[in-house]
């Protein structure tokens, strides 16, 4: 998967907003961080390595599941795109 280019990203203390087209979109910190991850591309399991890696888990979730449900959300709002390799 990959990030799609914003026209502007704007970074904060709670996550990012970001300017796609005339939509503004506030991501959370892990949402600015999957986007920012996937700027050169990468694969669902690394995205999920790393978010594990700045941010844990919560001992009862489900990282791949927690990976799938942020991506979800980026691609819904048309952040992401998918191809089938990710």
């Amino acid at each position: 998967m990959t990030s799609v280019p914003a026209a502007d990203v704007l970074h904060h203390d709670e996550g990012a907003l970001v300017l796609m087209g005339e939509r503004l979109i506030a991501l959370s910190l892990v949402g600015s961080a999957a986007y920012e991850l996937a700027t050169d591309g990468i694969k669902g399991n690394e995205l999920a390595a790393a978010l594990d890696e700045l941010f844990g888990v919560p001992a009862d979730a489900d990282l791949v599941q927690l990976t799938s449900d942020v991506i979800d959300l980026l691609v819904a709002q048309g952040l992401l795109s998918v191809d089938e390799a990710s």
